[in-house]
């Protein structure tokens, strides 16, 4: 899902959807977060749980977007874990966070 910077209001949601291109899930656990600079403590961290389509899908909700502190560039970050092999993939995506309408 990473390519073009994706826009959100603040105070709107976001949708996302992750998954692996076709490879196996099974074992995987999906953990989001959502930085301003890589090396940032994650604002928003989340686990999403796989849906019936095999892949992981939801929303930064507009509470969340909502909580975020000022309208700029923010990364959200999937992290794909399987501890049973110990391979771990990120999947980035770039959001610009907007004011909110008046």
């Amino acid at each position: 899902m990473s390519g073009p910077i994706r826009f959100v209001r603040k105070g709107g949601s976001l949708p996302f959807v992750f998954d692996r291109d076709g490879e196996s899930v099974e074992g995987w656990v999906c953990t989001i977060y959502v930085k301003e600079f890589k090396s940032d403590a994650s604002l928003i961290t989340r686990i999403i749980p796989i849906d019936p389509n095999k892949q992981w899908s939801g929303y930064l909700t507009s509470t969340e977007t909502e909580s975020l502190a000022q309208p700029t560039l923010y990364r959200l970050v999937a992290i794909l874990v399987n501890s049973t092999t110990d391979e771990e993939e990120q999947v980035p995506v770039r959001f610009q966070l907007n004011k909110a309408w008046a």
